[in-house]
């Protein structure tokens, strides 16, 4: 559902009302520098749409490395 805030909507250029929050959630894990990316776009797109990430773990080089070992 699309959440609202004080009334007010966001749409895009067909008027569709367009989501204010946007929940990622990673299977596997999630790593550093995608957590960044994530805060550098929340931070850079003045409020329209905050992206919330999520996963089953925070990947370090280690781990994110044992992760693909197993594949």
């Amino acid at each position: 559902p699309l959440s609202t805030s004080g009334g007010k909507t966001s749409s895009n250029v067909e008027g569709i009302p367009l989501p204010q929050e946007i929940l990622i959630f990673m299977v596997g894990g999630v790593t550093y520098e995608e957590s960044t990316k994530v805060n550098e776009f929340n931070q850079a797109n003045g409020g329209k749409v905050r992206v919330i990430l999520g996963g089953s773990t925070v990947h370090n080089s280690t781990s994110f490395l044992e992760e693909l070992k197993l594949m």
